[in-house]
């Protein structure tokens, strides 16, 4: 197929708002391992560990955000820190002493030591509890909590954070980001493009703001869109390619707008 030259250009002024609106793209994880990156439509939807997001709770939100979806209602807690991924186990049981008093070796499995019945704790989920409120229910009636260990308590508490507690990680996503996340999900979309080996690219072909680049590549636009980040938007950019469509599916998932000439 004979090749095709095509010019983006894309302007500084150009850059969206770091707000969340119709037509974003947005990377999704949570705390079970999911991930998935989607467009925000006005009246849609995804699906993240059995919870239903609509977008019109993200919508006017900050990228780089942390909701909380283990209660009824999906809620914003603001922007993501260090703090964000640290356990619940500090807050319940307090930091750990210097000598263990407690011994697990009276303690014998015959799942009776919680007080709490099955239906008490699903009619607690569906009044829309939240998922550390109701983890600090089931240790203040389980009659065997405080006899634990530090250890075992840390482990029992993490498990149940595991059931109960569904984090949401909202970010914009970046080309580190988008490698690591089609490697694991459909590396052939990138060409099984390790985010290492396009930094070697980017390092070997003296990328840098103000230039002039000519790009061949079928990689779903994995190359372009990394040149235009590492060029904050100052770039000029010769892209052949060789279909009747020209694909830059990464660099519109960064959110770029790009002028075509």
């Amino acid at each position: 197929t004979q090749s095709t030259w095509g010019l983006l250009k894309m302007k500084e002024e150009e850059k969206p708002k770091n707000l969340i609106k119709i037509n974003s793209q947005v990377l999704i994880f949570d705390n079970q391992g999911n991930s998935k990156v989607c467009r925000i439509t006005e009246k849609g939807s995804l699906k993240l560990f059995k919870k239903t997001i609509q977008h019109s709770v993200l919508i006017g939100k900050p990228f780089n955000s942390m909701f909380d979806a283990s209660g009824k209602d999906i809620e914003y807690k603001g922007p993501i820190t260090a703090d964000s991924f640290k356990s619940i186990t500090e807050t319940i049981v307090g930091k750990p002493q210097e000598e263990e008093k407690h011994s697990n070796k009276e303690l014998y499995d015959t799942n009776t030591a919680q007080q709490l019945s099955c239906e008490e704790i699903n009619a607690m989920k569906k009044e829309g509890l939240a998922g550390e409120q109701l983890i600090q229910e089931l240790v203040k009636h389980s009659e065997t909590f405080n006899q634990k260990t530090a250890f075992s308590q840390a482990k029992y508490i993490k498990k149940k954070e595991q059931k109960y507690i569904v984090k949401i990680f909202v970010y914009e996503p970046t080309v580190q980001q988008l490698c690591r996340y089609y490697m694991e999900h459909s590396p052939q979309k990138i060409n099984f493009m390790r985010f290492d080996m396009l930094g070697l690219i980017l390092h070997s072909s003296d990328v840098h703001p103000g230039g002039n680049v000519v790009i061949n590549e079928s990689g779903s636009g994995i190359v372009l869109a990394a040149v235009v980040e590492r060029m904050k938007g100052d770039v000029t950019i010769h892209y052949i390619y060789t279909e009747n469509t020209i694909e830059i599916d990464m660099l519109s998932t960064l959110n770029s707008r790009t002028k075509d000439k």
